[in-house]
């Protein structure tokens, strides 16, 4: 199914999903005195292996709302699988949450930096909760949708097609949602779907 009117159909979270902070992550702890592997970077994982509330919370501020974070990297072929989904079935949108407008100009920044030629501005929306991601989701009519999180794909219950990108295969016991590793397998999943 080949679609070009505009309507969005596909859409995708950010962090953890297009932007890979899984070395930002394992420097910013190493600071604090946890040594990670990538695999602990998920953010499940993270989160019970750094029980001091304070040293979490100063990690995720350098991970993601720090001036100046530079050169981020990307989930390897996102930007090119993005692209080749929005020239198939037209535009595709970020729905990602953020917990302050801070945060949120250093992530558009980063959309307009790095994935310009995949999601266009128009099409990036912040939310500040899952429940969020999902009334944004409704209005435009999203039928795929690509999270790292069970608990946000937990709520996005308008999408018809949730999948988990699980690039370190932390979730392989998980059955609700399809799995997939990484944006190739994702993209070969959607052609069985649309």
């Amino acid at each position: 199914m080949t679609q070009h009117n505009n309507s969005i159909i596909i859409a995708s979270d950010l962090d953890g999903t297009i932007i890979d902070h899984t070395y930002r992550k394992i420097a910013a702890a190493k600071k604090y005195g946890y040594e990670l592997s990538p695999r602990d970077t998920v953010s499940v994982v993270i989160d019970s292996i750094v029980k001091n509330k304070e040293h979490l919370s100063a990690i995720k501020r350098e991970v993601y709302d720090e001036e100046g974070v530079g050169d981020v990297e990307l989930m390897p072929r996102a930007i090119e699988v993005l692209h080749d989904l929005r020239e198939k079935f037209g535009p595709v949108a970020v729905i990602s949450r953020r917990s302050n407008a801070h945060i949120t100009d250093n992530a558009k920044n980063r959309i307009e930096k790095y994935l310009q030629n995949s999601i266009e501005a128009k099409h990036t929306f912040f939310v500040s909760t899952d429940e969020e991601k999902d009334i944004i989701a409704q209005k435009l009519g999203v039928r795929v949708y690509i999270d790292d999180r069970i608990e946000t794909l937990d709520v996005m219950e308008s999408v018809p097609h949730r999948f988990l990108f699980d690039p370190y295969a932390h979730h392989t016991k998980q059955n609700k949602y399809q799995r997939v590793t990484n944006w190739d397998e994702f993209a070969q999943a959607l052609a069985r779907i649309l």
